[in-house]
């Protein structure tokens, strides 16, 4: 014999695990956010000459030394954030990336 509330406990497992995934979704559109930011500053003080490319490996030994627990900023993804940010300069790309994004991600969490 089952349980007759298991249906609306069923219901609550699906009301947190929709929101896990939306938390999931709006952590990763920010990240999205944070690495255009991050390229844009670095490839701007790189187009200025205020910085050499030394800058980049400088920056990465700096950010591991104040925040050691911070992951994904080592020198080979900061360039990669670079070459983001050139790829994709126009900041109404990144926005219309990420409606997109977020407009398949609703569409995942509906469906689930």
């Amino acid at each position: 014999m089952s349980d007759p509330l298991q249906p609306q406990f069923a219901e609550v497992l699906t009301l947190i695990k929709t929101a896990q995934q939306k938390v999931i979704a709006t952590a990763n559109q920010e990240l999205i956010k944070l690495y255009w930011s991050v390229g844009k500053y670095i490839s701007d003080r790189l187009s200025t000459s205020e910085w050499g490319q030394k800058a980049i490996k400088q920056l990465a030994t700096f950010i591991q030394s104040q925040e050691p627990s911070l992951k994904g900023f080592e020198k080979h993804n900061l360039y990669r954030m670079r070459q983001f940010y050139e790829t994709y300069p126009n900041p109404e790309i990144v926005s219309s990336l990420l409606t997109q994004l977020s407009w398949t991600q609703r569409k995942v969490l509906r469906s689930n």
